[in-house]
């Protein structure tokens, strides 16, 4: 069976970026202030004509949250969250990309869901 050309782009980018930040901590460089201090961003496609302003407050407001939640998930957590929710790849697919097994995959989601949900609801997120 052949897979997705988006499953195999994101293995080889996945792969690329692990090598990139092995040789980075192998040569101990810190993250640029620059990055640190960015302000999050507003996810435009998220917002109606038709909201109010502060109800487009709230949601920018809350989809920073979430971003800020998942980012600080481990990882591999991190990644199948991720490439489940944001890109609706299938379990198989993401277990291609991410190199483990289907089983894996729904165990990493189950766990990624729950930090989530503990991490959200000490923020209070209406």
């Amino acid at each position: 069976m052949r897979g997705k050309f988006s499953t195999w782009l994101f293995a080889i980018a996945s792969n690329l970026c692990r090598n990139h930040l092995r040789s980075r901590q192998r040569r101990r460089e810190s993250v640029p202030e620059s990055w640190e201090k960015e302000e999050p961003e507003r996810d435009a496609s998220l917002q109606s004509p038709d909201d109010a302003p502060d109800e487009a407050t709230v949601r920018s407001e809350t989809v920073a949250i979430v971003k800020k939640a998942i980012s600080k998930l481990p990882h591999d957590l991190r990644t199948v969250i991720l490439l489940y929710e944001y890109q609706g790849l299938s379990y198989d697919e993401i277990a291609a990309a991410v190199q483990c097994s289907v089983k894996a995959v729904e165990m990493r989601l189950y766990r990624a869901r729950n930090l989530l949900r503990e991490s959200l609801s000490s923020n209070e997120i209406r």
